[in-house]
């Protein structure tokens, strides 16, 4: 307890301008003024005598400014001269924090005040459950940024203007941006659902034209419904949601309004409503009736049957097949490449540490790794820790416990192509942009399975198990397959091993050039070696560290020279300035550099995403504008592009690569079959002879 005597202080001894201890509310207490009216100070406030009769405010700023102009004298308690300012900053935080009634711009200047003075486990586990707000380091690092904003727009949080979310949302914004955001808040009055949802659509126009959130606001169209006085706030809301949504997605807003169109053409009656599937994804539609009686719900019906035989509706309703829009002729390949020293590619070692745990010490992998990697540091632990941080250059080796041999994670709502997956580690240390791995897995270390002769004795159980079916299994679904091989010597274990299967075969997916290994291997026809591909302009901006196309292509031939089959997946597809032209150019180089008879298939997947993983990319990838495309929420929960913008991807690549080798076996990965119908003219289902090519169970 810290010494304090109650003394009568002359306010003029008071430094008013030391606000050292200051926890402002940002806006007036207008109940403590109408008690100070009715009955004065009933707390004596607190002062510290910081020099010989020079004060300190400690705690009752409001009270003592109440006071200035009707008292000389105030009764306070002292705490003497030698009193530690930080214990009494610790005692003045307490105080403040338990006292109730805390708006958010007070909680965010205590969090901020109390951070110096204690430890971060402090702050977490009391210090914010105290404040009711998250413990999370990046929420407690917005918190401490927020309570350095300017008065202004302190107030507008403790005026609760803006909901907590959408301060945090705010809190890494330039000034200007805030401000103009915050001046749009203070004009609608909205909910916070409704001004995450703002916000969100604004920030990604503004990213995706590359202008800031400030332009967006100020612009002439928003100003004009704002200043509108002829529109109530709830008015406002509305239609600045629906400008936002037009310049958010565009063509969503485009499709609507062409169905309106077709409708009014039709001359439905008002009873009758036309409602499509949601975000247009998906083949089933809604028609919604309005009736009184029977006789009513019967003339409505009989009316609604125009709609089956109405043009304007079966362009909306009824998927088609898009004609081929490209007929050039097949070209010569390229002669065979020799192989030359430039050829063989630098590996690039990723690995600088390597932690191994002692169950799997004895491992041919470890063996490898050891052989292969001299100046890299070893260490035995007998079970490595989960460790969230990322650790640069950490190579985890671990005995796995688990499944290896698995089915891809599908959905029964997008047709799935029956992929199995032999699990052999996860993580990659490639950092694409858009790797669903940032989100997948707890550890953001590579880690790779130790424990080889548990893997191999799984991998042969299975094909066995069923011998007249076909099994494609894959090791590159949740890590690159040949990201570790030149190292780790798996697919030395692998390629032999699916060899002897005669229903199966093995793929080894990679962004890489990493092929050198696979030479000599006894592959006996059943490892295809494949290349995820995209434009170059997206292996530039969004694939740094992975290898350039040409290297990627390079070593396919080399593959294929060595007797490998082929596949490529261009997978996820991005819509950008340019996309036609970037990814005919990569089908251009890629049958430039392999012959077609050699690729037993090529997949198709637009750019996919759980929402969680938008914002693990704008944080960590902030140049990357790749989310900013216009996504709809998908049947099975994930973010997909607009099923118009999917089939332009798709047909482009299907005429593209059919204009090659009319022969060649192309897919769509995880799409719906009323996509399908659009790009091929007919669903998986429909098809059987299709299914052997895809290799679906």
């Amino acid at each position: 307890m810290l010494c304090r005597e109650l003394k009568a202080v002359p306010l003029a001894a008071i430094d008013w301008d030391d606000e050292g201890f200051a926890i402002p509310g940002a806006v007036p207490d207008e109940s403590l003024l109408q008690s100070l009216d009715a009955v004065g100070i009933l707390h004596p406030p607190l002062l510290w005598e910081k020099k010989p009769n020079r004060f300190t405010i400690v705690d009752g700023f409001k009270r003592l400014s109440w006071l200035r102009s009707r008292s000389p004298y105030v009764d306070a308690l002292v705490f003497p001269e030698d009193t530690d300012a930080a214990r009494l900053l610790v005692m003045r935080l307490e105080t403040k924090m338990f006292s109730g009634g805390l708006n958010r711009a007070e909680k965010a200047q205590i969090l901020a005040r109390y951070a110096p003075l204690t430890s971060h486990g402090d702050l977490r586990r009391r210090i914010c459950p105290a404040l009711g707000i998250s413990s999370q380091t990046e929420s407690l690092a917005l918190w401490r940024s927020i309570a350095a904003w300017p008065a202004r727009h302190l107030e507008a949080l403790a005026l609760d203007f803006m909901a907590e979310k959408t301060a945090l949302a705010l809190a890494p914004l330039p000034e200007k941006d805030r401000e103009s955001f915050l001046e749009l808040l203070s004009a609608l009055r909205c909910s916070a659902s409704l001004q995450l949802e703002i916000l969100e659509r604004c920030s990604d126009i503004a990213r995706r034209d590359g202008i800031t959130l400030r332009s967006v606001v100020e612009s002439p169209e928003m100003q004009a419904i704002l200043q509108d006085e002829n529109r109530n706030r709830r008015e406002k809301t509305a239609a600045v949601r629906e400008l936002v949504h037009q310049r958010r997605f565009p063509r969503v807003h485009e499709r609507m309004e062409g169905l309106e169109r077709a409708m009014a053409k039709v001359k439905m009656p008002a009873a009758l409503s036309l409602v499509p599937p949601p975000h247009w994804e998906g083949d089933v539609w809604e028609l919604r009736v309005r009736f009184r009686t029977p006789s009513e719900l019967a003339a409505y019906l009989a009316e609604a049957k125009n709609l089956c035989t109405a043009p304007q509706f079966k362009a909306f309703s009824i998927p088609s097949k898009t004609p081929l829009l490209c007929h050039h002729p097949r070209r010569r390949l390229s002669r065979p490449m020799r192989r030359r020293e430039s050829m063989i590619p630098r590996l690039k070692n990723p690995i600088r540490n390597v932690v191994v745990e002692r169950a799997v010490s004895g491992s041919p992998v470890v063996a490898a790794l050891r052989e292969r990697l001299p100046g890299v540091s070893f260490s035995l632990v007998d079970k490595v820790p989960e460790n969230p941080r990322r650790i640069p250059g950490l190579l985890e080796v671990v005995h796995f416990k688990g499944r290896f041999w698995r089915s891809c994670p599908g959905t029964k709502i997008y047709d799935c192509c029956g992929y199995q997956i032999v699990h052999i580690g996860t993580q990659c240390s490639l950092e694409c942009t858009y790797c669903i791995l940032q989100s997948y897995f707890e550890s953001p270390n590579l880690k790779i399975f130790g424990n080889i002769d548990d893997l191999t004795a799984e991998v042969r159980q299975v094909p066995a198990s069923a011998p007249h079916r076909l099994f494609r299994a894959g090791t590159g679904e949740f890590t690159d397959s040949l990201l570790l091989d030149p190292w780790t010597g798996l697919s030395s274990h692998l390629v032999p091993l699916f060899a002897r299967f005669p229903n199966a075969v093995l793929e080894l997916k990679t962004k890489t050039d990493h092929v050198a290994q696979l030479e000599r291997l006894d592959h006996g026809g059943h490892s295809i070696v494949s290349w995820s591909l995209n434009a170059e302009e997206l292996i530039r901006s969004e694939e740094p560290k992975s290898a350039p196309l040409e290297a990627r292509l390079r070593a396919a031939r080399r593959c294929a020279d060595w007797g490998y089959f082929l596949g490529f997946h261009f997978d996820p597809m991005i819509e950008y300035p340019g996309w036609r032209d970037g990814y005919r150019r990569t089908l251009h180089a890629l049958f430039d550099a392999v012959d077609p008879s050699r690729v037993v298939w090529i997949s198709l997947g637009a750019f996919r995403f759980m929402p969680e993983l938008k914002g693990i990319i704008e944080r960590r990838h902030p140049k990357s504008r790749i989310v900013t495309g216009e996504f709809i929420r998908g049947l099975d929960g994930k973010m997909r592009y607009f099923r118009d913008i999917r089939c332009a991807l798709y047909t482009q690549m299907v005429d593209e690569i059919r204009a090659w080798d009319p022969t060649l076996c192309v897919y769509l990965c995880m799409e719906g079959p009323w996509i399908w119908k659009r790009v091929f003219g007919f669903e998986p289902s429909e098809k059987e002879d299709f299914r052997p090519c895809w290799i679906k169970p």
